[in-house]
């Protein structure tokens, strides 16, 4: 489906990139970078199980893709 369509999207060109807003298990006390670190591959293999793709094709994306924990991507003020 949709994970697919993204993947195959970032193979179409070299300047095409993917950011992944992603928010940490709130059971989690701390986030340690080792935890980040393994957050964040649960994070890209639910992409690449998901998406279908081979692992030729999901090599050369894989450094196209960035995740980020915990961000305020909305936390702006309404006026």
């Amino acid at each position: 489906m949709w994970w697919n369509y993204i993947c195959k999207w970032l193979q179409g060109a070299d300047k095409r990139r993917l950011i992944i807003f992603s928010k940490p298990d709130q059971d989690m006390p701390r986030i340690t970078k080792h935890r980040l670190f393994f957050s964040e591959n649960i994070v890209l293999e639910n992409l690449r199980v998901n998406s279908g793709i081979n692992d030729a094709e999901w090599n050369r994306i894989v450094g196209k893709i960035f995740i980020k924990f915990d961000g305020d991507l909305f936390d702006f003020k309404l006026v």
